[in-house]
């Protein structure tokens, strides 16, 4: 059965689309009609990644990474998958700007943030059990 799991949205994209949104609010507003279509064009782009990006582990031991109808589909076999650490941006302190999971695999390196991130690491470690897990993993969520 396959096990689908949702994107977290970060803090930068809700203003990403206060800023967008507004800014859009402003060239209808004034009238600014070609302007504001060339701006709704990334506005729609992001509304449409922030709800459909989802990771799906399938049945048949594969990671779906899906960021919305505008791009493509991005699939890994667990099989692949050598380690799981958690990384975070631009540190002050104890503040970053994001926390995600960079998941290394044979022949390359994926970020991904999801909602449930406990649930997602014990999935992909049950169904590949020689994945490397960061000790500190559990101890930072």
């Amino acid at each position: 059965m396959d096990r689908i799991f949702h994107a977290r949205i970060a803090w930068y994209n809700y203003m990403y689309l206060i800023i967008l949104g507004g800014t859009l609010f402003f060239l209808l507003w004034e009238k600014h009609s070609i302007p504001a279509v060339l701006l709704s064009i990334p506005l729609i782009i992001l509304i449409e990644r922030i709800i459909h990006t989802t990771y799906t582990v399938t049945a048949d031991n594969r990671l779906v990474t899906f960021y919305g109808r505008f791009s493509r589909k991005r699939t890994i076999p667990i099989e692949l998958v050598r380690s799981i650490h958690t990384t975070r941006t631009f540190t002050i302190g104890n503040f970053s700007m994001a926390r995600y999971l960079l998941i290394k695999y044979q022949g390359g390196f994926i970020s991904l943030v999801p909602v449930k991130e406990e649930e997602f690491i014990a999935l992909l470690h049950i169904r590949n059990p020689s994945i490397e897990i960061d000790p500190d993993l559990f101890n930072s969520l």
